[in-house]
C-alpha cells in the first residue's frame, strides 16, 4: 500500500520505483474539498466582478464607480468545470449556490444537482469549454489530459472567457495561454499549478496583468485526515478488501 498525502496521485503512479501490484490510495477529505471549493469560488468572484480594477483604483486613491458600468448577473455567466470527483463536486455545488449555472465534464453520466448539468463522453471537455465564460480545471493528470488546455481548446471558448487552473501543471500549454491572453481570446486567468514549481522568477506569468498567481496552495489536507485515511486503508487491506481511496493505476485516477 502507498497512501498519498493529497488528492493527486500522478507523481506516485509515475514513479519508476513503484512496484507492480502495490495499491495506491488517495486522501478522501471533505474538508480539503471544502477549502478547494472556497478557493475556486473566490476566483470566480474575482473575475466576474473584475476586482483587479478596484485594487488599481485603490492604489491610485481613486474613487471610481464608473469604470465598471455593467455587470452580467450570475445567472448569465456559465461556469464550466473539468472534472467531477470529490473536489469537482464540492466546487460545483458552491459555485451553483452563488447563482452561476454550472456545466461539469465527467467521465460518466449521472444525476445532476440543482444548477449543475453533467456532460459525459469523449468530447465532454470540448463541449463544456465551448459554453464556459469561466472554466475551472480540476482534472487528474493522465496521458489523455496532458496538454489539454491548449490553443485549440481556447479557440472554442467564448471570447474573453476566463481560465481557473487547479489541476496539474502539465495540463496547460503555457505559451498557448499567453498567446490567447494577448489576443483577448482569453480574458484572464488564475493559475495555482505550473509546469515548473516553484515558478521561476523570470517567468512571464508573474507580471502579466491578466493573471493571478498562487503557489500551489488551492487546498490543504490536515495531518489528522491523512492519518485517518491511512488507518482505514491499512485495515481494509488487512481484511482483504480494496481501500475506498484506491485508484486505478492504469487510468490514473
Amino acid at each position: 500500500l502507498v497512501q498519498t498525502i493529497a488528492a493527486g496521485v500522478d507523481g506516485v503512479i509515475g514513479n519508476p520505483g513503484l512496484p507492480d501490484g502495490v495499491v495506491v490510495a488517495r486522501v478522501h477529505d471533505p474538508e480539503q474539498a471544502a477549502i478547494m471549493a472556497g478557493f475556486a469560488a473566490w476566483h470566480v468572484v474575482w473575475h466576474h466582478r473584475r476586482m483587479g480594477q478596484y485594487l488599481e483604483a485603490q492604489r491610485a486613491t481613486l474613487w471610481d464607480r464608473q469604470t465598471i458600468k455593467t455587470l452580467r448577473p450570475p445567472s448569465r455567466v456559465t461556469v464550466g468545470l473539468l472534472g467531477y470527483g470529490l473536489m469537482g463536486r464540492a466546487i460545483a455545488a458552491t459555485v451553483a449556490s452563488m447563482g452561476f449555472p454550472v456545466l461539469a465534464a465527467s467521465r460518466t453520466g449521472g444525476d445532476s444537482a440543482e444548477g449543475i448539468t453533467r456532460i459525459a463522453g469523449d468530447d465532454a471537455v470540448a463541449r463544456v469549454a465551448a459554453r464556459s465564460d469561466i472554466l475551472i480545471n480540476i482534472l487528474p493528470l493522465t496521458a489523455a489530459t496532458r496538454g489539454i488546455l491548449n490553443a485549440a481548446l481556447f479557440a472554442t471558448m467564448p471570447e474573453g472567457a476566463v481560465l481557473i487552473r487547479l489541476g496539474r501543471g502539465p495540463h496547460l500549454v503555457e505559451d498557448d495561454l499567453l498567446a490567447a491572453l494577448d489576443t483577448g481570446r482569453i480574458g484572464g486567468a488564475s493559475l495555482d499549478v505550473f509546469q515548473q514549481e516553484p515558478l521561476p522568477c523570470e517567468h512571464p506569468f508573474w507580471t502579466h496583468p491578466a493573471i493571478v498567481v498562487t503557489p500551489h496552495k488551492a487546498s490543504v489536507t490536515s495531518p489528522a485526515a491523512v492519518a485517518g485515511d491511512l488507518v482505514r486503508s491499512v485495515r481494509a487491506m488487512q481484511a482483504g478488501q480494496r481501500p475506498d481511496g484506491a485508484v486505478d493505476r492504469t487510468s490514473g485516477y
